[in-house]
């Protein structure tokens, strides 16, 4: 079993503390997330090209970070139709 010092955690407990406050703050904000295969669906786009560009950090969808244990990403349903209009691979909001 290692042990770590507060200096060594510090860093990681600080990092920790600011995600948890970005979840708060983007559930508090009542969007509407959807799993990985509706995103693709409303925006028109693969699989490869939200992982591509997630790893980049150039994804133009807001993501909920994951939570602890949690391998499973949601995006903004708002974005995602927002692009897939904007990308012309949904109709307009008026249709």
């Amino acid at each position: 079993m290692e042990v770590y010092t507060k200096q060594e955690l510090a860093p990681w407990l600080e990092r920790i503390e600011r995600l948890s406050q970005q979840v708060q703050e983007l559930q508090q904000a009542q969007l509407d997330w959807v799993p990985l295969p509706e995103a693709m669906r409303l925006s028109g786009r693969s699989r490869a090209w939200f992982y591509l560009r997630r790893d980049r950090g150039t994804l133009p969808i807001t993501m909920l970070p994951r939570e602890a244990g949690n391998r499973r990403t949601m995006y903004s349903r708002t974005d995602c139709v927002a692009y897939g209009r904007e990308n012309r691979t949904l109709p307009p909001a008026g249709l």
